[in-house]
């Protein structure tokens, strides 16, 4: 029986492997599979070393394993730590369990096998539809497998399936892009992830923009393609529910709202992140250091200040916007007040509004969201 006294948190797990980087990837990854069983074995250990408070006084209400890429390691490596964690916490009836899994290591068995192990929703790192731009980016899948992926997933039993497409990327064009669209409404998904390219120091495709050998979409373009995806999206009945998500009603992700609503959540293995009790747990980056059982890199109790300028910027990712009545309890803060002429100033050009006790953006100040933030914090 679940007690109704615990506090419901997110869980998260970081599958550090991939068969090879993406160009435009900067997350914590490894090709090398040599220490794939020190790993595993590294991450029961945390996990098993979760304080007893803890334990006692939280629930877990959705489970996300990221990478990396989780279907590149043998799926019995993952199915034991989502055994591990459903014997060691206490999970909420209607727990949301994600995992992320690339087109091209998404075997019908394995598929099968997560599912049994209790996984009920499966994200798939897509993309793109278009070749050409699948192997300007450096992805290993094509489009056919990609969309045989997807129905994979469907025909052996996942009912909540979500797809990635990155805007902005080489070669993209609105003719493109809108195929991409087309494509993945085609198929049985409930949930679209778009995010913009952007590029990150120090990897390859970085370095190729640099020295111009390729392009990417400017800004102006890709707010182009992205509201052209949000029209289209709308028709469909896949609502905007966050800056970069869209979700058929009822299939929202709850790991991502608990992080846009600042809630607690856990951060299992290397690089990974936690937030209880009011202190940040940051997990080391390095792959030897975790393995030999140096888990936390640093931590600290986050400060007032912190937890403000987090509660809006976080907040206004989410169409819905923040709880103004909340924030007030919360930090005996008077945002209305203490924020009175920014607010009138952004309400006034229709960047912002205030409804049923929320402030959220507009769909124009969705576009200029990071300058918004920066006016209000």
């Amino acid at each position: 029986m679940i007690n109704k006294n615990k506090k419901p948190i997110a869980l998260y797990v970081h599958i550090p492997f991939c068969e090879r980087k993406c160009l435009y990837c900067s997350f914590v990854s490894f090709v090398d599979l040599a220490k794939e069983k020190d790993y595993f074995l590294a991450l029961k250990n945390q996990i098993n070393a979760v304080s007893p408070e803890i334990l006692k006084t939280k629930t877990i209400g959705s489970i996300y394993f990221g990478g990396g890429t989780p279907s590149f390691v043998h799926e019995q490596h993952v199915c034991e730590i989502l055994e591990l964690i459903k014997n060691k916490f206490e999970l909420t009836t209607n727990c949301e369990i994600s995992i992320e899994c690339n087109p091209n290591s998404s075997y019908e068995e394995k598929l099968k096998a997560y599912l049994n192990a209790g996984f009920n929703r499966i994200s798939f790192g897509v993309q793109s539809f278009c070749d050409n731009e699948l192997k300007a980016i450096g992805r290993l899948h094509n489009s056919f497998q990609a969309e045989q992926a997807i129905m994979l997933a469907h025909k052996v039993g996942f009912k909540n399936i979500s797809c990635d497409l990155l805007v902005g990327i080489p070669f993209q064009t609105k003719e493109t892009f809108l195929t991409s669209i087309n494509k993945a409404t085609s198929l049985p998904i409930n949930h679209i992830s778009a995010y913009s390219l952007i590029l990150e120091e120090e990897t390859p495709l970085f370095n190729l923009v640099k020295d111009k050998k390729v392009s990417i979409a400017d800004e102006e373009k890709s707010v182009e393609l992205i509201k052209m995806l949000e029209k289209k999206l709308e028709i469909l009945e896949f609502k905007k529910y966050e800056i970069s998500n869209f979700a058929k009603s009822g299939y929202e992700c709850k790991q991502n709202i608990s992080y846009w609503k600042c809630e607690e959540y856990l951060g299992f293995g290397v690089a990974a992140h936690g937030y209880v009790n009011g202190e940040r747990i940051e997990n080391t980056r390095n792959l030897n250091e975790f393995i030999s059982g140096n888990y936390v890199k640093n931590k600290h109790f986050v400060s007032i200040e912190e937890k403000i300028e987090e509660r809006i910027m976080l907040g206004l990712r989410m169409v819905k916007g923040f709880d103004l009545k909340t924030f007030k309890e919360d930090f005996a803060f008077d945002f209305l007040e203490t924020k009175k002429t920014e607010i009138e100033l952004l309400k006034n050009k229709r960047l912002i509004k205030i409804k049923n006790n929320h402030l959220s953006l507009t769909k124009k100040g969705f576009f200029v969201c990071n300058l918004i933030i920066l006016r209000l914090i």
